[in-house]
């Protein structure tokens, strides 16, 4: 009831193991001096062990006023005296003390159904209080963990939604005193990865209250959920973020090196098709013109302007007699696992009949794949999600289809389709696919390295039949002022991220070993090298860049290569930096 008055008040309950529970209202007011007055009500609601003590720490600094106390009488002939609990301030803690178990079982305890009010004025905010139980037992005292903390965490730079894949995140943790102080060797964040098991690692101490929590290197798509937690000086219980953690945490997820291979807003038909055996309604595209009253989208979901839509015309133009087919282009999805065909969809189906619906298909270009049959109207423009290799291995032939049907009884059907995107994580980490060539103060790395004269786009890869000729090259830096030097790796495999190999003194991290580390994996070999840093034997000779080197042929099997070098500004002194990183595969089917 207290609560429910006054929204302000903290209520919590706490149990006694094996025993009841008690239930604890706070409540701090402000006396516009530098001191608040702390109530604290205690409810006894069902504990047969009952209380005789109630302790609440404020500091030996503190000044202390107005300790008072509250409860019930007995009367009726109960047995118990009415006797106030013992009120002290002593050694930074206010206390309220009754006669113990062995010195009077009858004593005026906090029995069973009973509440006592707790009252003191400070210019110190409390800890946690501490609940003394009556009865003999284990435990001895219950921990009130309530009231005004000792301290805040914050996050001065946020709390990261999205994250790179690959590579650690560090999330800046800042703490403000408030009733205590933080104890740096208690700082710790605990993560799991995809809903796994929870790991803990120490936050570093950055000084002044703050500390750094790092979150480790995952895959592209997988989401990390965190919290942190601190121990103040001189107590036992963590103050975390969130502050009911693990229950709630913080989530990031990895798609920040998301690639968009496709985004198309229907300004421009982009290849899309129109069939079925529908007598009216089918799919067109255009600015949505019926006015949004008879079931049709107002207007489009991006604001772009057009969509796809089923008869735009006002008036009576919903889907009749019989289905409206659209069918989207080919996306070439090959070998990306992580591939997502992302919409927004509009269907609205006003009279619910279950015979009328939007199917959603998704086909490997021979067999097509019921993804979602929808018969109920959507709230509004709903935004959907295919993930490709949820239904087949991902190729160069991968269509989706909406099939809108008029089939029973007399219904407005009207369907939409916006803001089409084709997304994928990408082959290389990016963080190191990138390289370091050229980075200057706001510059991104040049792309130096290249494959049939292109750095393979978005996914770094340039994919090749049997027989198409193959132009290897290496540009020169437009930071180097002299032809480089150069030494050109490769794996024979796509790496993942936990290949990464950092190169001493600053030079950077490449997506895998340079063959000369580990000269026994068959995986690894030396491509080219014009440096002479290398003893091992490449693969192709070269000069100095600007170089190239052509396979007019190109190759007769099945190969999955990726290639990424140091380059060397043979200026004095020696500047090394790390290549972009290339991925080429030979595909019989291509």
């Amino acid at each position: 009831a207290w609560k429910a008055i006054d929204p302000t008040v903290e209520l919590k309950h706490f149990d006694v193991p094996g025993d009841g529970r008690f239930w604890v209202g706070l409540k701090a007011t402000d006396n516009g001096n530098g001191t608040f007055t702390y109530d604290y009500a205690v409810f006894n609601m069902n504990s047969d062990r009952s209380a005789w003590k109630f302790e609440v720490p404020v500091g030996a600094g503190a000044t202390v006023t107005n300790i008072e106390y509250h409860d019930a009488d007995y009367h009726s002939g109960e047995p118990f005296p009415n006797i106030d609990w013992n009120t002290a301030f002593s050694g930074g803690t206010v206390s309220w003390t009754a006669q113990d178990f062995a010195t009077n079982p009858n004593t005026n305890a906090l029995r069973w159904a009973s509440l006592a009010n707790f009252r003191f004025t400070s210019d110190m905010a409390p800890g946690n209080a501490t609940l003394h139980l009556f009865k003999p037992g284990t435990p001895t005292t219950v921990l009130i963990d309530m009231g005004p903390p000792a301290f805040s965490i914050s996050f001065p730079n946020g709390t990261p939604t999205e994250i790179s894949a690959g590579v650690t995140t560090d999330v800046l943790v800042g703490t403000s005193n408030i009733a205590g102080a933080p104890d740096p060797t208690t700082a710790e964040v605990t993560y799991r990865v995809n809903g796994g098991s929870w790991v803990t690692n120490p936050m570093a101490d950055q000084g002044n209250g703050d500390f750094l929590a790092t979150l480790p290197a995952v895959n592209c798509l997988d989401i990390i959920d965190w919290y942190v937690s601190i121990i103040a000086i001189g107590d036992t219980v963590p103050i975390t973020s969130p502050a009911d953690a693990p229950v709630a945490f913080h989530s990031a997820e990895a798609t920040l090196d998301e690639i968009t291979l496709v985004a198309d807003n229907c300004e421009t038909d982009m290849g899309f098709t129109v069939s079925g055996n529908a007598t009216d309604g089918q799919w067109d595209r255009g600015i949505p013109i019926g006015g949004g009253d008879r079931g049709d989208p107002a207007v489009d979901s991006d604001g772009s302007g057009q969509c796809w839509l089923t008869d735009n015309v006002d008036g009576n133009s919903d889907v009749d007699g019989g289905t409206t087919i659209l069918t989207s282009p080919v996306y070439d999805v090959w070998d990306l696992d992580e591939a997502v065909i992302s919409f927004d969809l509009w269907y609205d189906n006003n009279n619910g009949a279950t015979d009328d619906s939007m199917q959603i298909e998704i086909s490997d270009g021979t067999t097509w794949f019921l993804v979602e049959n929808i018969s109920q109207t959507l709230p509004d423009w709903t935004r959907k999600q295919i993930r490709v290799s949820d239904h087949f291995p991902p190729n160069t032939t991968v269509q989706f289809r909406l099939l809108v049907s008029d089939l029973g009884q007399g219904s407005i059907v009207e369907a939409g389709l916006d803001a089409i995107e084709v997304t994928s994580c990408p082959l290389l980490t990016e963080a190191y696919a990138a390289g370091t060539v050229g980075v200057g103060a706001s510059n991104p790395a040049e792309q130096v390295l290249k494959i049939n004269g292109t750095n393979g786009g978005p996914l770094r890869r340039v994919a090749v039949g049997y027989g198409d000729s193959l132009t290897f090259s290496m540009d020169q830096p437009s930071t180097n002022p002299f032809s480089s030097l150069f030494i050109v790796w490769g794996v024979v495999q796509t790496p993942p991220a936990s290949y990464a190999f950092t190169l001493p003194s600053g030079v950077g991290t490449m997506l895998f070993p340079p063959a000369d580390v580990d000269p026994a994996n068959p995986a690894l070999f030396l491509f080219t090298d014009n440096s002479g840093f290398s003893t091992l034997p490449g693969v192709l000779g070269s000069s100095g860049t600007p170089w190239s080197y052509t396979v007019p042929t190109g190759v007769g099997f099945d190969i999955d290569v990726t290639l990424q070098g140091v380059i060397i500004d043979p200026s004095a002194p020696l500047n090394f930096g790390i290549t972009n990183g290339l991925n080429f595969r030979v595909d019989s089917g291509l």
